[in-house]
């Protein structure tokens, strides 16, 4: 029969060989030994309008080690023109096709007797029947092909009919191919293609246009030229006995290293399986997983073996002398719940170190069959044989994987899958995500790093540097601009204004206690000589005290000049300091790194920082101010100006009391005088006197004139700042990019897809946590633009929804709108009315932490944003996340070891089985043995498992397992597979009609 337990194996099918009956001769023997020793394993008796050829093979003994099958070569009778104009009356080319027929014995008679029946046109146009022809006349005789049709359907044997043991081959770009006929009648060329179940071509183009896989046309385009995809295939047609058989031709008939290879049992099921799966059919040297499995046969699976242990405690038999053959592609493991599947699931991933947790298993978890009382799992052994000979085990089944040798395979647990899922929280679904993409950077790009976010990390380290420098310079901007922002208050200007009014009537206050003048007083001789001496004396002394007092003031104007240059200067000197801090730690951090490739770091990096004549300028001032406090205060040895002061004070007082009444008196007055002029001298002061009016006339005049030029060259100097937080993020997201390119890539090659069903990806800055985190600031009860819990929340998503951050113009746009927001209110009807972010904060809220948090960009990440339709990866169902998970592992994974996955559809819908994973199962299974086990055989049906392995359990009889193991095309199995469906055959049909768009040819009897 045929059938394998491993399930469908590539091997090469020549369906197109010509035997004596078409070129003449009898030497049978000699062309079946030759067949015997061909590379071909299939092989389709091909003759001229009979089966002469193939039956006196199978009267021989059949081609030893070989299948064959019995195949018909017709013309039809339509003479039509061709691509070079030639008409029916010119002798147009006759389009030539194959009848392949089922090699079941029981059915040969009764085909030979309805070709023998067919009605056909000899050379000169008479009719005849088939079966009368001459043997020299049959690569002559046409035949009517809507009649053949007609006959075939009408061709019964018992309650069967014919067309369903016969598939049509109509060749396509060949001698008597249909690409001869002419454009201009594309009527009857796509009526002839849609009758066809297998086209005849090697050409790559269109083997793709027929799969329905050429770019240039849509789906509804292809739905015009054809019902469903169609398989090309490619036959030796050789016409000797000598041929390499197998072999395929140049354009010069000359035999090449090229092959038709057909994925399938070698029966005719198996050949009508490449109607279903045109993927089966590949024409060239040698298949894909073919190269792969002898490239690396240690990453494929041949057998797992379970045996039960000589003196087992257990009576069950459970495994007992267990030998499961596997095949290289997609193993599906199907069976009704509790039966076995996730055993062999759990057995194959214990054997092959796969990295799972025990809690994660189904069967061999420690409540289960390793559960501590009876713990049968000990009672067992496995043993994984792999394609190269070598075998994981036996390990018993009561052992455990471990993290430190190879994990040979990958296992995706269904309990695994489904707390990805399902956990609302979706760290660890995009934890795993990044193992993925992780996984797929070259070695040699890691930087030594084993984690996605740590080689982010490690690349972003010299960013994050830059970005925090230049968050230091924001704040003390932010400072700045905080305090410039309260002098612009109305309220603060009123307060200066008040303070000027208050001077101006303190200053009027004082001019009406001017003391009232009073005239030099009378004297009379004797007393003028003795008082002028004294007044003499007074004066004097009172000069001296005037420019002491002057001397004072400008010594203590120096000395506050000279404090406000020592902290500018002591400033300077504490950044240069920093900076020499922050150089000479990257130098000791890069030391070790650049010494290790021999590299000094001085020869690369070499400065100096000489702060010398700032400290000297500095020890000069204090040295200065050290000598005016010494000139004011005095020493021991020095008397201070405060000193003279004080003792020409006193000397004038006591030199006062020498003179009579009235000069003493009018000595009072006149120092009345002086005490009123300094005070109001005072009062007036200068602009650099804080309190003093000409102090607040200045800063009314510095409000009106210069506030507003000095805080937009502040405001302009925040968003340079910003700028370049910007774009130190800009460089974050180029890494991501680079980081992620594995997936863009991988969706570019997946474009027809990806667009189909709508997976987008992209890499972008994006807000995150914006808004609750600038309402954490706010007071909504203040008002202003968010004045309100949800109206304030409402108008803040507007302004981030109207914006978009990933140039730096669309983004200093929206710090604009921000900051304006917190300056005007926004809030309708209100007229931009002027606000005062102070005004609008929490308690113990500082301005300059609010501006930080907005200028400082920490909301805006890079981000790699996946998307199915228009839903963001938290916004995924369970069903859509696994769709997205296991497209992940199936796909983009680069690793090519076995990939077991213990029943997805657990996870997911209907809708997301087969709108998203088929596909990719599909693909997958080209690249890395796959093992699917799921109580849905739908899912393998779709997917074209290789392998389809039927797990029972009988609990009744000591617990035996067993299985069925083969192909889909094998009939046995394609009734397993009807039974765990529905029950009925028909519901198999309809499913593979409902995902494939097929006609019916699967025979399951």
């Amino acid at each position: 029969m045929n059938n394998n337990k491993s399930g469908s194996e590539w091997s090469i099918w020549d369906l197109h060989v010509h035997t004596p009956a078409s070129y003449g001769g009898s030497d049978y023997k000699l062309l079946i030994d030759n067949l015997s020793k061909s590379e071909a394993s299939v092989i389709g008796i091909n003759d001229y309008s009979t089966l002469e050829g193939y039956r006196e093979i199978i009267k021989l003994g059949g081609v030893p080690g070989k299948v064959i099958f019995p195949v018909i070569e017709l013309r039809m009778h339509n003479a039509i023109a061709n691509r070079k104009s030639e008409s029916a009356k010119d002798g147009g080319p006759k389009i030539n096709f194959h009848l392949i027929f089922s090699n079941d014995p029981e059915w040969f008679q009764t085909i030979e007797t309805w070709i023998n029946s067919i009605d056909c046109y000899n050379e000169a146009g008479r009719s005849a029947l088939l079966g009368s022809v001459s043997p020299n006349e049959r690569d002559k005789v046409t035949i009517d092909f809507s009649n053949l049709l007609k006959s075939m359907k009408e061709c019964h044997k018992g309650d069967d009919c014919l067309e369903n043991y016969c598939l049509i081959w109509l060749p396509y770009d060949e001698y008597g191919g249909i690409d001869d006929i002419d454009p201009n009648d594309n009527f009857f060329k796509l009526h002839l293609i849609k009758a066809a179940h297998i086209m005849g071509s090697s050409s790559e183009k269109q083997i793709k246009f027929f799969k329905w896989q050429d770019p240039k046309f849509r789906r509804e385009d292809y739905a015009k030229f054809m019902d469903a995809p169609i398989p090309c295939i490619k036959g030796s047609d050789s016409h000797e006995p000598n041929y390499p058989f197998g072999r395929l031709k140049n354009e010069r008939s000359q035999p090449i290293e090229k092959f038709c290879w057909i994925k399938a049992d070698k029966t005719f099921n198996g050949l009508k399986q490449i109607v279903w799966e045109p993927d089966r059919v590949f024409i060239g040297k040698e298949p894909e997983l073919l190269i792969r499995r002898k490239t690396y046969p240690h990453k494929f699976l041949s057998k797992l073996e379970i045996i039960k242990d000589i003196g087992a405690k257990t009576n069950e038999v459970w495994f007992e002398n267990f030998e499961l053959p596997l095949n290289a592609g997609l193993i599906a493991i199907i069976g009704k719940k509790g039966n076995g599947k996730s055993a062999l699931a759990d057995i194959i991933g214990l054997c092959a170190n796969s990295y799972v947790q025990p809690a994660d298993l189904s069967f061999l978890h420690k409540n289960k069959f390793k559960n501590q009382k009876q713990n049968k799992a000990r009672d067992f052994h496995a043993t994984l044989t792999w394609q190269d000979g070598s075998k994981s085990g036996p390990i018993s089944l009561s052992a455990e994987t471990n993290n430190i040798n190879e994990e040979k395979a990958k296992y995706i647990p269904q309990n695994y899958l489904e707390k990805l899922c399902v956990n609302e929280e979706q760290k660890e679904f995009e934890e795993e995500l990044k193992q993925i993409i992780f996984a797929h950077i070259p070695v040699n790009q890691r930087l030594d790093q084993r984690l996605l976010d740590d080689l982010i990390a490690e690349k972003e380290k010299s960013i994050l540097s830059g970005i925090s420098q230049a968050l230091s310079e924001l704040t003390k901007v932010n400072k700045n601009i905080s305090r410039l922002e309260l002098k612009q208050k109305p309220s603060y200007r009123n307060q200066v204004l008040q303070e000027i009014a208050n001077k101006e009537r303190e200053i009027q206050h004082h001019d009406n206690l001017k003391p009232i003048d009073q005239p030099k007083p009378e004297e009379d001789g004797e007393k003028v000589h003795a008082n002028k001496q004294i007044l003499t004396k007074i004066e004097e002394q009172r000069l001296s005290l005037q420019r002491l007092h002057e001397h004072r003031r400008v010594l203590n104007d120096e000395i506050a000049s000279n404090n406000i240059s020592l902290n500018e200067l002591s400033a300077v000197a504490q950044e240069f300091e920093q900076v020499e801090k922050f150089i000479n730690k990257i130098l000791e951090d890069r030391r070790p790194t650049l010494a290790t490739y021999g590299i000094d770091i001085t020869t690369v990096f070499n400065y100096q920082l000489d702060i010398e004549q700032i400290t000297g300028k500095i020890k000069m001032i204090n040295d200065r101010n050290d000598t005016i406090n010494t000139a004011i205060d005095g020493k021991e040895e020095f008397p201070g100006i405060n000193f003279q002061i004080g003792t020409l004070e006193l000397n004038i007082t006591e030199m006062k009391e020498l003179l009579d009444q009235s000069q003493k008196a009018y000595q009072e007055y006149l120092q009345s005088v002086e005490d009123w002029q300094s005070r109001r001298r005072d009062l007036i002061g200068t602009s650099e006197l804080s309190g003093s009016l000409a102090y607040f006339q200045k800063e009314l005049k510095y409000l009106d004139e210069e506030l507003i030029p000095e805080l937009d060259l502040q405001y302009e100097l925040r968003l340079n700042i910003s700028q370049q937080v910007f774009e130190l993020k800009k460089q974050q997201l180029n890494n991501y990019t680079e980081l992620y390119q594995p997936v863009t890539q991988f969706l570019r090659q997946e474009s027809s897809f990806v667009d189909e069903y709508n997976i987008k990806v992209s890499a972008s800055l994006v807000v995150k946590g914006f808004s609750d985190r600038f309402l954490n600031f706010i007071n909504q009860k203040s008002r202003g633009t968010y004045q309100g819990s949800i109206e304030g929340l409402e108008v803040l998503s507007q302004i981030i929804a109207i914006h978009s951050f990933n140039q730096w113009e669309e983004t200093q746009l929206f710090l604009i709108d921000i900051a304006e927001s917190l300056m005007k209110d926004k809030r309708p009807g209100l007229n931009s009315e002027v606000r005062f972010a102070d005004e609008q904060l929490k308690r113990d809220i500082k301005t300059e932490d609010l501006y930080d948090f907005i200028f400082g960009l920490s909301y805006i990440d890079p981000q790699f944003k996946l998307q199915l339709g228009a839903k963001d990866l938290k916004e995924l169902s369970p069903g859509e996340r696994g769709a997205i998970l296991l497209i992940f592992y199936l796909f983009l994974d680069v690793d090519n070891k076995p990939l077991i996955i213990d029943q997805p559809e657990e996870n997911l819908d209907n809708e997301s089985i087969y709108h998203y994973l088929v596909h990719f199962i599909k693909k997958a299974k080209q690249k890395r043995q796959i093992i699917l086990i799921t109580h849905n055989p739908n899912l393998a049906v779709v997917c074209d498992a290789e392998q389809i392995i039927q797990m029972t359990i009988d609990k009744q009889k000591s617990y035996v397992v067993s299985y069925l193991s083969g192909s889909i095309e094998n009939p046995i199995i394609a009734r397993k597979v009807v039974d765990i469906l529905e029950g009925t055959r028909p519901a198999f049909d309809n499913r593979r009609l409902k995902y494939t768009g097929i006609p019916k040819v699967l025979n399951t009897k």
